[in-house]
């Protein structure tokens, strides 16, 4: 609000912000995703998922690649990689998540990665959390990948593929919510190690796998 001009305006601060001629789609971008405005966020990104290299999907990508399947034309194969990183600007954010709940049900084996600013949530945010594993939103500045200068959260959606093995899907598991939970409690501290507790959610269905076939065994 100060940026934007409206805090001043009280005090008669007529120059500031919009009231100084600056277009209102600056300080509030709903047509720029989490990395075209700060970045670092892909570096964040690849810093803790399984794929070190993962590239986020374009929005021609959403319709094949996000699916789990190459470009091949005529008959499209499916692709090697299980992990997808969907960052959608906020205004097409309903659009992309749409797509991904396709692609959930067709390939409940593939793992996705969701992020965006909070922004336009009132479109998108309750999809989110009907997919998602995990929803986390990380205040501005508590990362040093989004710093005070982006002003709203940034929102982080994991969808982790459905386990061999109950109770399948993990959402609701007790160790899932544990290192949710200690996550959540970082921010007021900013103590910036949220990524081996990212990494432990990415690799969570893995290690519940395996934990199952040494009790089995």
């Amino acid at each position: 609000m100060i940026q934007q001009g409206t805090d001043g305006l009280s005090r008669g601060l007529l120059t500031n912000g919009v009231f100084g001629g600056q277009p209102m789609a600056l300080h509030v971008p709903l047509h720029l995703d989490a990395i075209a405005r700060h970045p670092p966020v892909l570096d964040w990104i690849r810093s803790w998922s399984p794929d070190h290299t993962i590239t986020p999907l374009t929005p021609v990508q959403w319709y094949v690649t996000g699916h789990g399947l190459t470009d091949a034309q005529p008959f499209p194969e499916e692709s090697a990689g299980t992990w997808f990183a969907w960052v959608p600007a906020p205004a097409a954010a309903r659009h992309a998540l749409e797509e991904l709940a396709t692609s959930r049900h067709k390939r409940p084996f593939l793992n996705h990665i969701f992020v965006c600013p909070w922004l336009f949530t009132s479109r998108w945010r309750k999809l989110l959390y009907k997919l998602a594993d995990v929803v986390l939103d990380f205040p501005a500045g508590s990362l040093p990948c989004w710093p005070l200068s982006m002003h709203e959260p940034l929102i982080l959606g994991l969808i982790l593929r459905f386990a061999t093995v109950p109770p399948w899907q993990l959402r609701n598991h007790h160790s899932v919510l544990d290192l949710v939970r200690a996550l959540r409690e970082m921010w007021p501290y900013m103590l910036g190690n949220e990524r081996p507790l990212l990494r432990q959610l990415c690799q969570f269905p893995t290690t519940l796998e395996a934990l199952q076939s040494s009790v089995a065994w």
